[in-house]
């Protein structure tokens, strides 16, 4: 398909993320859930405990998203650098 993600790829699946965050946020509100363990921190030990109190922890979790996602198009990066290929080639 020829589909290369570029660097606004990554600021839309983060702004994607965002709204799906905020979703949940409603929905566990509504129904006392805990999904994305938006609300508390679990109740056993976790490596969000490293992360400071709530709701610090989720701010923690915020940049460690847009690091992974950073990561993961490193290595896409040549793909769209090199000469004749471009995102809307066919």
């Amino acid at each position: 398909f020829r589909f290369y993600p570029d660097r606004r790829s990554i600021w839309n699946a983060f702004l994607g993320l965002q709204i799906y965050t905020v979703i949940l946020f409603g929905l566990n509100w509504l129904l006392g859930s805990n999904y994305f363990y938006i609300m508390h921190k679990p109740p056993t030990a976790s490596l969000l405990d490293y992360f400071g109190p709530w709701p610090w922890y989720l701010i923690v979790c915020e940049f460690l998203a847009l690091l992974i996602f950073w990561l993961v198009y490193l290595p896409l990066h040549p793909l769209r650098s090199r000469p004749g290929v471009s995102a809307d080639s066919s």
